[in-house]
């Protein structure tokens, strides 16, 4: 691939200086960004919410939120479009016009939307944002450079220096706070791209827009080499070590730092979290530092949560029943108008537990009077007593930690109304666990790795869509890895393990059609593999007699 770049470069350098390759066959040196969307342009276009204006501009349905909004040409989200647009046309070897031309089409919208903001040219987003408190006309640092990533390659495409131009003065954004009109909070040695630009000088930090507009200001550095960009991802990317750890919920990752609508801005499992960890694998690929793979794997065992619930009573059981408290949001929860209401959450094994979160659907539906309980064999180990609560999102925490393997909430009452509607529930462990993690090329390898205990594997059959790795925890199993393959493939998985995912020994070698090996120490063992080992049907490694009993 490297070489492909070089020769397609080459092949422009040529054309420049001899004009003997007519230009609509020339195909740009620049390659596709970092982190465009692995399906076609066409595929995005047409995926959930999206569609395409008669003009060949993306437009995106937001239904009612922002007061009505409906269908909206989001700038992030046609660079996103045109990102695949152009890696599309490359794909072709430049030679579909049409593509080229859809591409061009939503660079020149991109200048003609974007607003002079002193040397910046910036995307505004016409419409207030009641979760931050933003009031129309606010930008942000999640779009600007992935805009950027667009206008230099329309000019890498056509040499017309109107791209270029406008490119760099979206970057300009990266120059200023968000009280002089930018996107940017600094802090001595760090720096953080806000997604939402609070032009009152309000500092959110919202995880996945940060990391994106680094992907996005990793991308145009990679292209124009100014050093200017190299020190301000080395600020980005010390920003994220250094806060990392504040966006640890306990049970989720937060969402940002600070929404002044909500006092738990949670990211939900599935969604907002698992976005969260592809983008942490994807900094310790990119920056070689373990501890963004170590708060990756810690946010992916809050998406693998396989605690079990059950209540006392539903008034929609199918719609809103017990499983709704796990941590979705949205539309999903679960509501009772018989109490005392119980919900019961048994624990897949026997761990270290020192609360529970409790978030309310609404205030008006929130428990007021109510007790929580740890038990461990039928045993009741600790308790906790709420009286008038006044909290929408509470955390019950017990005096001291203890091991169980079930907590109970009990609800007497609720406040306001007859019904109580509870949108999380979920139990605070005491000791981090971590879940599987892969190289982010192959995040669909996730699909065949069953939980340690339970051993249930979602999904089907998998093969690589790039050399990689696979990282699993070792928290509840014994020493044996096992591979269940089928025989379609070439080379091996070479294994190897280690205690803090730096220091890794080599363990042996399992062929591509699947085996098993015993591998006595370490807690984390690592997969390496090459694209060429075919079809992967399950990766785990045993359970020990201990939990498997327990199941």
């Amino acid at each position: 691939m490297i070489l492909r770049w070089f020769f397609l470069g080459f092949a422009a350098a040529v054309t420049s200086l001899f004009g003997t390759v007519a230009t609509a066959t020339i195909c740009p040196s620049v390659p596709p960004a970092q982190r465009t969307t692995f399906i076609s342009a066409e595929a995005y276009a047409t995926s959930a919410g999206f569609s395409l204006r008669d003009d060949g501009i993306l437009l995106f349905d937001y239904g009612k939120a922002f007061d009505g909004l409906g269908k909206w040409a989001d700038p992030y989200f046609n660079s996103n479009y045109a990102l695949a647009l152009y890696r599309d046309y490359l794909q072709t070897d430049c030679k579909d016009d049409e593509v080229r031309q859809k591409f061009l089409r939503v660079a020149d919208w991109m200048i003609a939307e974007g607003k002079q903001r002193g040397e910046m040219l910036v995307w505004e987003y016409p419409f207030s944002d009641p979760n931050f408190r933003l009031d129309p006309g606010w930008i942000s640092g999640i779009g600007q450079s992935r805009i950027a990533g667009v206008l230099v390659r329309a000019h890498a495409m056509s040499a017309d220096k109107k791209y270029k131009k406008a490119a760099s003065a979206a970057m300009a954004a990266y120059e200023h706070s968000i009280a002089e009109g930018g996107v940017m909070t600094f802090d001595g040695d760090v720096a953080w791209l806000e997604e939402m630009a609070d032009p009152k000088g309000n500092s959110f930090k919202v995880l996945n827009g940060h990391i994106t507009g680094l992907a996005g200001i990793m991308d145009y550095y990679t292209v124009t080499h100014e050093q200017k960009w190299q020190d301000l991802i080395q600020k980005a990317v010390a920003a994220v070590k250094r806060d990392v750890h504040l966006f640890d919920a306990g049970f989720s990752s937060y969402y940002s730092l600070k929404m002044p609508s909500n006092d738990r801005p949670i990211a939900p499992r599935l969604e907002y979290n698992a976005g969260h960890v592809g983008q942490l694998i994807w900094m310790c690929e990119q920056f070689g530092d373990s501890e963004f793979l170590r708060w990756a794997m810690r946010f992916h065992a809050y998406d693998a949560n396989q605690d079990r619930y059950t209540a006392s009573s539903s008034i929609d059981p199918v719609a809103h029943g017990p499983e709704g408290v796990k941590a979705l949001y949205g539309d999903h929860y679960w509501s009772s108008g018989v109490f005392p209401a119980v919900l019961t959450v048994d624990l897949p094994a026997i761990d270290r537990v020192r609360g529970l979160a409790i978030d309310a659907n609404l205030m008006d539906e929130r428990p007021l009077n109510f007790n929580v309980t740890a038990w461990k064999n039928g045993v009741k180990v600790a308790e906790s007593s709420i009286k008038d609560n006044h909290l929408r999102h509470i955390d019950v925490i017990f005096d001291k930690p203890v091991d169980a393997d079930r907590v109970v909430a009990t609800f007497l009452d609720t406040s306001g109304k007859d019904i109580l509607a509870i949108k999380a529930l979920m139990v605070l462990r005491d000791i981090p666990h971590y879940g599987a993690a892969m190289n982010e090329c192959n995040a669909t390898f996730r699909r065949i790795i069953p939980h340690p205990i339970l051993g249930d594997v979602p999904g089907s059959p998998v093969r690589p869509r790039c050399d990689g790795w696979v990282i699993l925890p070792r928290e509840y199993a014994e020493g044996t890895l096992k591979i269940e393959a089928a025989d379609d493939g070439e080379g091996q998985f070479t294994v190897s393990y280690s205690d803090d995912l730096e220091k890794w020994v080599p363990a042996g070698e399992i062929p591509a059609s699947g085996g098993e090996l015993s591998i006595a120490e370490g807690k984390f063992v690592r997969l390496a593999f090459q694209v060429t080992i075919g079809t992967t049907n399950k990766i785990w490694l045993s359970a020990s007699a201990l939990h498997t009993a327990q199941r």
